[in-house]
């Protein structure tokens, strides 16, 4: 008998992160659990919607990006490497007079992640005023040490930059935190900011 399964489970078994095991619980799950179609559904429909700034790389919620507009007012800028780093970050900085710049990752010859793919040179243009401080919220990896040194190259000297990297330890990203731990990096940095 002809496999009908095979198709789909190889579709899932594409996703990022799925191996075969996960993909057949995944599969199996939309087989036996109808409703988890439909929540599918409206993650398919979020995700054709969903778009980003071409500046600032920050999600987008009606034309005019928020973040934008933030960085020509902004007392602080933060540079992080992942959307979900800036999913945690965004309501509470931005509301300190804070705008974040939201990167495709680090810059890596390795995973053929340059300046431009990653969206740092279009990020770092949209700075108007290089006398604003610049908090550079990356691990302490050795991608995240080169993406560091080519901000510093692009930025003008008197721009004053800030690497926090001790701040998340030995941690590869924000989103890998315990609520404790993302409270006490987020205390850590409200400190640095007011001193």
């Amino acid at each position: 008998m002809h496999n009908i399964f095979a198709k789909p489970l190889d579709v899932i078994k594409q996703w990022p992160s799925m191996g075969p095991i996960a993909s057949q619980r995944l599969f199996n799950t939309f087989l036996t659990n109808r409703s988890t179609l439909k929540d599918l559904k409206k993650l398919v429909d979020f995700f054709e919607k969903y778009e980003t700034c071409s500046l600032c790389q920050t999600p987008l919620t009606d034309s005019n990006c928020q973040n934008c507009m933030a960085l020509k007012h902004a007392k602080k800028i933060l540079i992080v490497p992942h959307i979900l780093d800036f999913l945690l970050l965004c309501e509470d900085f931005w509301q300190q007079e804070c705008a974040l710049i939201l990167l495709n990752g680090y810059v890596s010859p390795l995973y053929q992640q340059s300046p431009d793919s990653t969206g740092l040179n279009r990020a770092l243009q949209s700075i108007e005023n290089p006398d604003v401080p610049i908090h550079i919220l990356f691990n302490r990896s050795l991608e995240a040490r080169g993406t560091l040194w080519i901000i510093k190259g692009l930025l003008p000297k008197s721009t004053p930059l800030y690497d926090e990297s001790e701040l998340l330890g030995s941690k590869e990203s924000l989103f890998v935190l315990s609520a404790k731990e993302l409270e006490s990096y987020k205390m850590q940095l409200q400190l640095k900011f007011s001193s």
